[in-house]
């Protein structure tokens, strides 16, 4: 396998993973905030908590035991873009969580500002839609990578 092709899919699942405890983080934190999400918040972070386990899993294979031929460099390629797919849901994701965090504990600024940053039941399912999306589609390359080998 080309060693670019695998610090590339190391990279990217690190950084996930990076994006992923720091959300939870921030999602632990709002859980208190926002008592009325607190069902919703607990299953994303129990969501996020399984796909990092699971991208920490594919970053030890990528990096330790991933033989590719020739002719499944395709696949591979295709998982990178998959991973990079995962990484900017979570971002987007990321970035929510990060707002809401900093709105609920700004305690100064004015309402106007606050109200802007306040839990949405419909924005978290869209990106939890999305990351899904990802997960799904990285599952099918993994197996297919799976299948190939």
């Amino acid at each position: 396998m080309d060693p670019c092709s695998v610090i590339g899919v190391v990279s990217a699942s690190i950084s996930i993973v990076t994006t992923i405890g720091s959300t939870v983080k921030g999602l632990s934190e709002l859980r208190t905030k926002f008592t009325e999400a607190d069902q919703s918040i607990r299953l994303l972070i129990t969501e996020l908590s399984t796909i990092k386990s699971a991208l920490g899993l594919i970053y030890d294979w990528a990096d330790n035991g991933l033989v590719i031929s020739p002719t499944q460099v395709e696949l591979v390629d295709a998982l990178d873009v998959a991973i990079d797919g995962c990484k900017e849901a979570m971002d987007a994701l990321a970035e929510e969580v990060a707002h809401l965090v900093g709105s609920a504990a700004a305690e100064i600024i004015g309402f106007r500002i606050r109200t802007r940053y306040v839990w949405n039941e419909g924005t978290m399912k869209e990106h939890q839609g999305r990351l899904r999306s990802q997960v799904t589609a990285l599952q099918f390359l993994v197996a297919a990578i799976q299948w190939s080998v």
